[in-house]
């Protein structure tokens, strides 16, 4: 184990890069983990989801810091566990790269460093914007099916992402990708299907 002297910086040390490098080092460690803690949550959320499509065995979601802990286990909240947390990790590592960049006077970078920094900052907006649609797609799908008044499923969960030819109400043209107006739409002929039916 290292000593006290191996933790903190010497006398001549300035105190204020020292406690942004720790910040860097910290943050950098810290946002590895809520990622690392995101995918191991899907992946066993994931695998209860499929004991449950093979066995029947209804379970509510595990280890979900941004949802209810008593929701039902779908495919779709654990899609959103785990863009969220893919997110939140996200924006902790940008703020690393910011605090990095503050520590490191300017003078010493290299125009290589600069594009590779450039380039993460570029991929990491690029996914935290694509995982924002997606969230938002989630979402709204889940406020259609709430606003709709109605229990789906597993077969009406399937059934409502199918769009419903407008002149004849019983074929399924086939699996789209959901917009908010037209799965709400879709979720609501089903509804209403369904009710018809019994």
């Amino acid at each position: 184990m290292g000593n006290k002297k191996d933790i903190l910086p010497d006398e001549n040390v300035d105190w204020q890069a020292f406690v942004l490098e720790q910040a860097v080092q910290n943050g950098s460690l810290f946002g590895i983990v809520v990622l690392a803690f995101g995918i191991a949550t899907a992946l066993l959320n994931f695998s209860r989801l499929l004991i449950h499509h093979l066995f029947g065995r209804q379970f509510n979601i595990w280890f979900a810091i941004t949802q209810a802990q008593n929701s039902p286990l779908t495919l779709d909240r654990i899609k959103l566990e785990l863009a969220r947390m893919i997110s939140f990790s996200l924006l902790l590592l940008g703020a690393v790269d910011i605090l990095e960049t503050i520590t490191k006077p300017g003078k010493n970078y290299e125009m290589e460093e600069l594009y590779k920094m450039a380039l993460r900052v570029g991929i990491r907006i690029t996914l935290a914007y694509f995982l924002g649609k997606e969230i938002e797609e989630i979402m709204l799908y889940q406020m259609a099916i709430s606003s709709a008044h109605y229990d789906f499923d597993e077969e009406d969960e399937t059934l409502s992402r199918l769009a419903v030819d407008e002149t004849s109400k019983s074929k399924p043209q086939g699996l789209v990708k959901m917009t908010s107006k037209s799965s709400l739409a879709a979720l609501k002929k089903v509804a209403r299907r369904k009710s018809k039916a019994n």
